[in-house]
């Protein structure tokens, strides 16, 4: 979908009236086996006291966030009051969603040590035909800071209703992402990163580029990059970007790097055979100039790495 009609999507998400919506509450746990995560997913049920404040804290939410909103960069800059947005089917949230969709048929929650080690919680609204999943990391409550985002749960008869002094459950109200038929509208990108287990991802296109390189013929070998780039956070944002863009992919453009590099100095060195000898104190060139992050200034020439960049239509 282009971002002009994720736009759209989210204004039409914002006009809805969610006042007479249906609400469902889930947890999600998690479990991490070699980095690989898998989701279990348990519906709670609520009172009607409790359904109205969780339809009410996604609709202030909803209606209190920008209209800024932008594609998800692996690289970015600070995201300040900017949405982004990006496809549910390749996040870790199409096997929660799915689970969800289960409905009645889905597990439930029916003693309070059920609620223990969850690792997220789900809102689910329904609306006419339209179903929103809001998230929330429940282990990010560590770091909230003012009471106004917390809210204490009491679970009593296998429901979870309001406020009580015994078998407290506690949710950080805030929302860290939400999702609409194939569309995720992130609001918190370190969070949804860290409750969806995105280094995981990462690390597969780590070896899926590495890959393609090698196929390319494009490097002298790639040992070099494995060994620097590892599971270091930042190489795996770059690198993940620069299989998003594929510059690398374009011979016009690696024929275009080549002649840059020599008139410019840049001291990339090329073997006999044409291809980028990829040693290791070269490796930050190498991932700058493959993902065409060496720019220049049009007001003074200045030359620039720009690790965050964003094309300009005239």
């Amino acid at each position: 979908m282009s971002i002009k009609a994720q736009v759209a999507q989210f204004e039409r998400l914002k006009s809805l009236d969610y006042a007479q919506s249906s609400v469902a509450f889930w947890v999600v746990k998690r479990r991490l086996v070699h980095m690989e995560a898998s989701y279990e997913v348990r519906r709670v049920d609520l009172d009607k006291p409790l359904s109205a404040h969780l339809r009410e804290i996604f609709a202030k939410t909803l209606a209190g966030s920008t209209n800024h909103i932008e594609p998800y960069s692996f690289v970015s800059e600070d995201q300040d009051e900017k949405i982004y947005t990006l496809e549910l089917p390749v996040t870790d949230f199409e096997r929660v969603k799915i689970a969800i969709d289960q409905g009645l048929k889905a597990p439930k929650v029916k003693q309070f040590g059920d609620l223990l080690g969850s690792w997220a919680y789900v809102i689910q609204l329904m609306v006419g035909g339209d179903i929103i999943y809001a998230w929330r990391k429940i282990s990010a409550l560590s770091s909230v800071k003012k009471a106004g985002f917390v809210t204490p749960l009491l679970f009593k008869n296998a429901t979870l209703v309001g406020l009580g002094e015994d078998n407290i459950f506690t949710i950080d109200t805030r929302i860290d992402f939400f999702a609409h038929q194939d569309s995720l509208f992130i609001l918190n990108k370190k969070e949804f990163e860290s409750g969806l287990n995105f280094r995981a991802r990462l690390e597969r296109a780590r070896d899926e580029v590495l890959d393609e390189f090698g196929g390319l013929g494009l490097l002298s070998s790639t040992d070099a990059l494995k060994k620097k780039i590892g599971s270091n956070l930042s190489y795996l944002r770059r690198l993940s970007e620069i299989q998003k863009n594929g510059y690398y992919k374009d011979a016009h453009f690696i024929q275009k790097l080549k002649e840059a590099n020599s008139s410019n100095r840049w001291n990339l060195a090329f073997d006999a055979a044409g291809k980028i000898v990829a040693e290791e104190d070269k490796v930050d060139l190498i991932l700058t100039l493959l993902n065409n992050s060496r720019l220049q200034s049009l007001i003074n020439a200045e030359v620039f790495d720009a690790a965050v960049k964003k094309h300009v239509d005239n």
